[in-house]
């Protein structure tokens, strides 16, 4: 049973570590890399919708530390969980709509026969 345990706790910590990448690189997106700063995050209203996307958008890891306050607690998980539907919900949902499409083209009336043509079996 602990060979069960273990082996998912290192899958966890590989989808951890892949989640805690792709969120710095969005964060990268909006706010640039900490070495080479985007140049509108100088200005307030810009740099603030900036931070506001990369935090909300995508930003946040799911699994992080847990902050002292209970205030400051609800907002970061607020901000996990629609940073989590920005990075993997959306995309999913617009791949079963691209599916949904894709299916919808092939068959139907589409494909009938007109009342004058034989039938193709």
């Amino acid at each position: 049973m602990a060979y069960g345990k273990e082996q998912l706790r290192k899958a966890g910590d590989l989808l951890n570590r892949f989640d805690q990448g792709y969120s710095q690189k969005i964060v990268d997106m909006y706010m640039g890399p900490k070495d080479n700063p985007r140049s509108y995050t100088d200005n307030p209203v810009l740099g603030t919708a900036a931070g506001i996307g990369a935090i909300f958008g995508g930003g946040t890891p799911i699994r992080r530390p847990k902050a002292g306050s209970q205030n400051v607690q609800t907002m970061e998980d607020v901000a996990a969980v629609s940073s989590a539907v920005a990075k993997y919900g959306v995309p999913l949902a617009g791949a079963g709509l691209a599916l949904q499409g894709l299916s919808a083209t092939f068959g139907g009336q589409a494909d009938t026969p007109e009342p004058n043509q034989l039938p193709l079996q």
